[in-house]
Parts: structure tokens; C-alpha cells; sequence
């Protein structure tokens, strides 16, 4: 880990990075975004043993949720799922993780730097 850093699922948290990270946070994810980072995280996990009719339904109902969080938080947590997880998540513990992501990241803007 870098010296005087904080690392989130996928981002590290500098001391001077607070603007960019303000700014970040303005920039909604894309229900298209959303759905291609969901459909690459699912890759890397055991499979289920859902229909196709279920996975199209899971990544719409998903998308659609994920679309209501910023880029930056959606990115951090799908992109880093696999490091810690085996499973595709619940909806109720893909929200919990995008919760603590943004708000970490929100407590961090507003302090305008990172202190431990």
C-alpha cells in the first residue's frame, strides 16, 4: 500500500485526491455500464444454476439499481468483487458493500483530504 493511503475496494484514497474523487462522485454509472461491469463480475464467480430468462431478469432488475449509484462507486466495488467472494451476490450485499464504498469516499470529500 502506498504511505499515507487508504485503499476501498479498488481505489486508493490519497491525501490530494480529494477534488477528482469530488468530482467523481457527480458522474452517474450508466444502466449499460452497469450491466457490462455486472455481466464481467460474474464471470470470475462459481456459476449459478439460474435459467437464462433469470439471468437476463437478475441483470436488468441490477442494472437498473446500480444505475442509481455514482460511476466511481460501482466500478470500485464490481470490479473488485472476486477478490473477496466466491458467489454472485444478493442484491442486499451488493448494496451494503456500494453503500460503505460511497459513503467512505463521501466522508473522505468532505473532509477535503484523507486522515486516518
Amino acid at each position: 500500500m502506498p504511505p499515507n493511503c487508504y485503499r476501498l475496494p479498488g481505489l486508493w484514497l490519497t491525501p490530494d485526491g480529494h477534488e477528482r474523487m469530488a468530482a467523481a462522485l457527480s458522474y452517474p454509472c450508466s444502466e449499460q455500464l452497469a450491466a457490462k461491469l455486472f455481466v464481467a463480475m460474474t464471470v470470475l464467480l462459481r456459476p449459478t444454476s439460474e435459467s437464462s430468462e433469470e439471468r437476463e431478469l437478475r441483470l436488468g432488475a441490477t442494472a437498473k439499481r446500480l444505475a442509481c449509484y455514482p460511476k466511481l462507486v460501482v466500478q470500485a466495488v464490481l470490479e473488485h468483487w472476486g477478490d473477496t467472494e466466491q458467489w454472485v451476490p444478493a442484491w442486499a450485499d451488493l448494496k451494503q458493500r456500494l453503500d460503505e464504498a460511497e459513503s467512505a469516499i463521501r466522508v473522505y470529500v468532505a473532509k477535503g483530504a484523507w486522515t486516518r
